[in-house]
């Protein structure tokens, strides 16, 4: 039997709380977590539907709907305002008739997307199923999402169907993904042993050497799938920058890029100039979403689906991220940075990896002051901060074993990983560089937390919530 229904705004902020977490929950190593069709940017309505509603049943609006998202749409109307008009505040019959005038035939995610929205709602399942079937004559694999939905779950179009994830070995590849509405969890792609050889002081013909052995594998990338991208090498001074972006644009991301790069040299003490990486990191961003998971499966043999971007970190010492370019510049700035923070992770003075609270919550502090508070505006991820707030002021907690000993924090766990590596970085940066060589020299994270850092775990986790104002918190 269904759930009675509830009123339109209390049914409006329970549905938000409940994708929330189950985004929250589905990001993954990346570190950014990411965006997830939760807090997704608006679609643009080209050209704008023309449409008469009455929200609530009161006042009739008439205009023209120019963007939509999972939770309303954006109305112009004819005396020139700009409405945001909740979908549960309209019937479900006509949520229906409003959303067929602008998805496609051949749209599955869309009509997807809308059997989900209407299925929850009273007097919704029928249309709910009418929407399924649609998407079932176009992708028949979703069958197993649709019975899941009915089931009560919360189930993104992109994310990927349950599998067993590969336990990670030392020397195996680290893969970090931002999974779009899903976990984006392929498992590790294992590429061999450590190689220590390849950390350290590098001579330049090492470094030359390795800088050629990458451009030659990315010639030999776009003949397999047909596309040419253009390297940027002259746009930033550690990475090379492939892309088919126009060249304005692409240059600007490379810049973002070395911003990144100096940011964390100050935190990490490096001399100004310095080259940590193994002749370059390689950035590979493509325009278009199909062109990054063509890339993954030929070139990588990889199921990047699921995914906005992939950083991988190899036993070689090579470091590369691939990502394809959002619609919204600053949820893409965030993507890129994070990334590549895990990068310089790899890269920075030895080969052990940092524990994924540390690692993602590095990714994630510098990412939100290069790009949230560095003209781009508040990205998608940032606005869940409070989230993450109001998931410790409700356990006093950060999550125990789950948020300090997990091979890769949960997506809820990320905002609280910024947090609390911005207070430990203020408190003191030396003595928070300190900590990271202490790791990368050998020490497990709790030595290097006492001896380093010069504090154990508890009084720091306290002193840690009383300044975000959440008295007694543990870890």
């Amino acid at each position: 039997m269904k759930t009675p229904p509830f009123h339109n705004a209390d049914r409006r902020t329970t549905a938000r709380k409940r994708l929330v977490r189950a985004s929250w929950l589905a990001l993954t190593l990346l570190g950014l977590a990411w965006t997830s069709t939760v807090w997704s940017e608006p679609i643009v309505v080209e050209p704008p539907v023309k449409l008469t509603v009455a929200p609530d049943g009161g006042e009739r609006l008439r205009g023209w709907l120019t963007e939509y998202d999972d939770f309303d749409f954006t109305m112009k109307t004819v005396e020139g305002e700009t409405k945001q008009i909740a979908w549960d505040s309209l019937r479900p019959d006509r949520v229906m008739w409003v959303q067929e005038k602008f998805l496609a035939r051949d749209d599955a995610r869309g009509w997807y997307t809308l059997g989900s929205l209407l299925y929850e709602r009273e007097d919704g399942e029928k249309l709910a199923e009418s929407a399924w079937k649609r998407a079932l004559r176009i992708e028949p694999g979703l069958a197993s999402k649709i019975d899941r939905v009915r089931d009560g779950e919360v189930v993104d179009y992109d994310e990927p169907e349950p599998e067993e994830v590969i336990e990670e070995q030392p020397g195996h590849t680290h893969t970090h993904d931002h999974g779009e509405g899903g976990s984006g969890l392929g498992g590790p792609v294992t590429v061999g042993d450590i190689q220590s050889q390849f950390w350290g002081d590098l001579s330049d013909e090492v470094m030359a050497s390795n800088v050629e052995k990458l451009k030659a594998e990315m010639l030999e990338a776009q003949k397999k799938i047909n596309l040419r991208l253009r390297l940027y090498e002259d746009a930033s001074d550690y990475f090379l920058f492939y892309s088919d972006l126009p060249p304005k644009e692409a240059r600007q991301w490379a810049g973002l890029l070395d911003e990144m790069y100096d940011r964390l040299s100050d935190i990490f003490g490096l001399e100004k100039g310095e080259n940590i990486f193994l002749g370059r990191g390689l950035i590979i961003v493509f325009q278009n979403e199909a062109d990054y998971h063509k890339y993954f499966l030929l070139h990588h043999q990889h199921d990047s689906r699921g995914t906005l971007g992939l950083c991988l970190s190899y036993g070689t010492g090579k470091s590369e991220v691939a990502l394809f370019k959002q619609r919204r510049d600053l949820d893409f700035a965030r993507v890129l940075v994070h990334e590549a923070v895990h990068m310089f992770n790899h890269r920075y003075r030895s080969y052990p990896f940092l524990p994924s609270w540390i690692n993602e919550g590095l990714a994630e502090y510098v990412s939100s002051e290069l790009v949230d508070k560095g003209g781009f505006g508040e990205s998608s991820l940032a606005r869940n901060i409070d989230y993450g707030l109001s998931l410790m002021r409700q356990n006093k907690s950060l999550g125990g074993n789950a948020f300090f000993y997990a091979s890769h924090i949960e997506g809820h766990h990320y905002p609280m990983a910024n947090l609390l590596t911005g207070f430990m970085i203020k408190q003191n940066g030396k003595r928070y560089q300190a900590f990271i060589n202490g790791i990368k020299d050998g020490k497990s994270w709790e030595e290097a937390l006492e001896d380093d850092y010069g504090v154990e775990l508890e009084p720091l986790i306290e002193a840690f919530g009383r300044s975000v104002k959440i008295r007694d918190l543990k870890p």
